[in-house]
């Protein structure tokens, strides 16, 4: 089951403390892999959606969704951010690739486990079309603590992943991170309020 849509009696995994770290790590590659596999249109995306280009999608959707969530907040200015947003505006992310469903914040602390056996993959608030390289550059960190990443990455392939090229994985190293700055903002600001 990918969604959980009731009770689960599972815990979050914790990769950081489990003696079967690198064949759970391998686990959540495939689980990754499974997801990438599921078509925009099945999870009830339109034509025009799933058919747009991916370079397309970031330009015109994500990327300026993110600026002007950012720009919102009015208050915060960084140097950082405004070098991320040159950066993400001018880097191409991935031509040729296509939209596929993403869960888009893909980390440990979104899968549950029972007794060792991934039992669901929570959090759906950031999930749509997108790239493949989106959620591998969430877990990405998490994997390299365990095992290397390019044998993260064969798993992944080998069970239907998608090949991403390492210049689209700096594309979104570079996006999630600022993404995420954007919610860290955003919660400061309603707390400040």
């Amino acid at each position: 089951p990918f969604v959980a849509m009731e009770r689960v009696d599972a815990r979050t995994l914790s990769i950081a403390d489990d003696p079967a770290a690198t064949e759970r790590m391998l686990e959540i590659a495939d689980l990754l892999a499974a997801f990438h596999g599921v078509s925009l249109e099945s999870a009830g995306f339109s034509n025009d959606v799933a058919e747009m280009p991916l370079d397309e999608h970031y330009k015109t959707v994500a990327l300026p969704y993110w600026e002007d969530a950012w720009r919102a907040l009015g208050s915060f200015d960084s140097f950082t951010m405004e070098w991320a947003l040159h950066y993400l505006r001018n880097f191409p992310q991935g031509a040729g690739d296509a939209l596929r469903l993403i869960h888009g914040d893909y980390r440990t602390r979104q899968i549950l486990a029972d007794q060792g056996k991934l039992v669901a993959l929570l959090d759906f608030e950031l999930s749509g079309p997108g790239s493949a390289a989106e959620d591998l550059a969430c877990i990405k960190p998490e994997a390299e603590r365990v095992m290397p990443w390019d044998q993260f990455v064969a798993r992944y392939e080998a069970s239907g992943g998608v090949p991403i090229a390492v210049e689209t994985l700096t594309y979104f190293d570079i996006f999630i991170q600022f993404r995420d700055l954007v919610v860290v903002a955003r919660g400061q600001d309603i707390y400040e309020r």
